[in-house]
């Protein structure tokens, strides 16, 4: 078999199986109430859903058939994630902050200013863990869309611990919870004068989220928070998913 062939073959059985999954799990949402107040913001009911990587597969799934844009890089990974959004009925936009993310980012603008929803994995493609990039924010600014912060975890995940954002794959069957943070709105003023605080408010915000999930059950503590923001005393590791 040659490398393209291998290469395609394999890009289908991911897929597949990434399919095979989401079938699989049992969704359930949390503070719809956040999500709702978002969509009245913006004239055709625009936002954009801003979450940290290692959610991203969870964070995918939940919203299959929603009429959300995802940005994806041009990487293999990036090829993964384009066909499995294909797959359950959404659109991508490859492009990351190396490769084309000026383009992909200007099309991403104008694919919310037409009405479709955004999502954005705020420390991709490639890290570091934790430290949110400048194009959610532009994003919002651009087009009067309201972020809105997410975290889809699963009861039971998989954690790929050599993967620099610990990447989380819920295990087949699981519950998967999606719970939504409070809109942020952002100006083009604000990103200009105030960027440092909208990185740290959204930052708050998303792993409020993950406590929130934590303190209510729905999964075991994930052990990897930014410390600043980590309220467990040092050294704690009780709960951490494997």
């Amino acid at each position: 078999m040659s490398t393209s062939r291998k290469k395609s073959f394999l890009l289908t059985l991911s897929t597949m199986l990434c399919v095979i999954l989401h079938k699989s799990y049992r969704y359930r949402f949390f503070n719809v109430d956040n999500r709702q107040e978002a969509e009245i913001v913006h004239a055709k009911k625009s936002f954009v859903i801003a979450s940290w990587h290692q959610n991203c597969f969870a964070g995918i799934l939940a919203h299959a058939g929603q009429g959300f844009a995802l940005l994806v890089s041009r990487s293999l990974d990036g090829e993964i994630v384009s066909r499995l959004a294909k797959a359950i009925g959404l659109q991508t936009v490859r492009g990351s902050s190396k490769k084309g993310g000026q383009e992909a980012l200007d099309v991403l603008i104008e694919r919310t200013h037409g009405g479709l929803k955004s999502a954005f994995t705020v420390d991709g493609p490639k890290g570091p863990i934790f430290e949110i990039k400048r194009g959610v924010f532009v994003l919002a600014a651009e087009t009067g869309a309201p972020i809105l912060p997410m975290a889809a975890i699963g009861a039971r995940y998989w954690t790929l611990h050599k993967s620099w954002d610990k990447f989380r794959i819920p295990k087949p069957f699981t519950k998967v919870s999606v719970l939504y943070g409070k809109p942020i709105h952002v100006s083009a003023d604000e990103l200009l004068h105030n960027y440092e605080e909208l990185r740290a408010r959204l930052t708050k915000e998303l792993v409020t989220l993950e406590i929130q999930a934590v303190n209510m059950g729905l999964c075991p503590h994930p052990g990897s928070l930014p410390p600043f923001l980590d309220p467990r005393p040092r050294g704690f590791t009780q709960g951490i998913a494997s």
